[in-house]
């Protein structure tokens, strides 16, 4: 039996139903003028309950020790991923079928196919979320891929930056009416100002976060990174996150009471504190403002803040 065949024969098969099926959505929603975040986190969520509801009969069946060794693939074999898919079917768990029907062995291989494209499919559809947030606000329906680009984050795509042009129009004129005024400058000044440039944009859009987002940021990062510990944070992106929390404002926390101070109720509560219809603005800005400084550590948890809210 050529397992890789039949396994990725299923694997491409959900994949591609799953695409007719967002296209299609995409569509049903435009036409019905509905907002972007009315239906996309539905399908995040769909699509992850049916993921955990599709581990949890694996689990309960008669072939975990089969499952397990499918999941741990990688710790048993070095190879292409192929290769690896291959190896672990042939030499770990076609043994455990010698003594069941053949059909049992290809519906266990179906299965893995099919868990593994849902699994996938959630992390795209969740990693690529301001992705098919333009896609969908610029009708460019024609860009969804369900699949990543090779070696290439999505911002550094040709599409992405085709979807700016539509939506932001003016902008690629604005660039180069900019870069016309510019002075010309030596080796070592054009250094110089090129940082000065970039450390100027950076706290620009610093400053642009709001009291109240940056106590929603530190509400996740305790409750999700210092108090559960369930979660781990490179200590890169985590001084990342510090800087902006620590541009507040507010100063009385530094004297007021902690139960009576609005800026220390603000990120004790998180998103709570805010009326829902605030929650899904301030939410959705954070979700914006940290992709622009490429942090998307705590996007997941943000998304899953705003699906508490639908």
């Amino acid at each position: 039996m050529d397992e890789i065949i039949l396994y990725k024969n299923h694997y491409k098969a959900i994949k591609i139903k799953a695409k007719h099926i967002i296209i299609a959505l995409f569509k049903k929603h435009s036409s019905d003028r509905r907002p972007f975040n009315f239906f996309y986190p539905k399908i995040i969520e769909r699509v992850d309950k049916y993921r955990d509801t599709f581990y949890s009969k694996l689990y309960s069946t008669k072939y975990v020790d089969a499952y397990e060794f499918f999941e741990r693939r990688g710790m048993h074999y070095k190879a292409s991923k192929d290769e690896v898919i291959t190896l672990i079917f042939q030499n770990d768990i076609a043994p455990l079928f010698e003594n069941f029907p053949t059909k049992k062995y290809e519906s266990f291989i179906i299965a893995m196919a099919r868990k593994e494209a849902i699994h996938n499919l959630f992390l795209h559809l969740d990693n690529f979320y301001d992705y098919y947030r333009l896609v969908y606000e610029t009708e460019s329906f024609q860009y969804i891929y369900l699949k990543g680009f090779d070696n290439l984050d999505f911002r550094d795509s040709k599409e992405y930056h085709d979807m700016l042009d539509i939506k932001y129009p003016n902008r690629m004129n604005s660039q180069a009416n900019i870069e016309m005024k510019l002075p010309k400058e030596d080796d070592n000044s054009k250094t110089s100002s090129s940082k000065n440039d970039k450390d100027s944009e950076i706290q620009n859009k610093l400053n642009d976060f709001t009291d109240d987002e940056r106590m929603i940021i530190g509400y996740l990062i305790y409750e999700n990174y210092l108090k559960s510990k369930k979660r781990s944070i490179t200590f890169n992106k985590f001084l990342l996150l510090v800087k902006i929390i620590g541009g507040y404002e507010e100063l009385s926390i530094f004297y007021q009471k902690t139960n009576s101070n609005t800026l220390y109720k603000k990120g004790n509560e998180g998103p709570k504190y805010f009326a829902e219809s605030s929650q899904v603005k301030l939410l959705n800005s954070l979700l914006f403002k940290l992709g622009d400084l490429g942090i998307d550590d705590i996007s997941p948890l943000i998304r899953k803040e705003l699906r508490k809210l639908k």
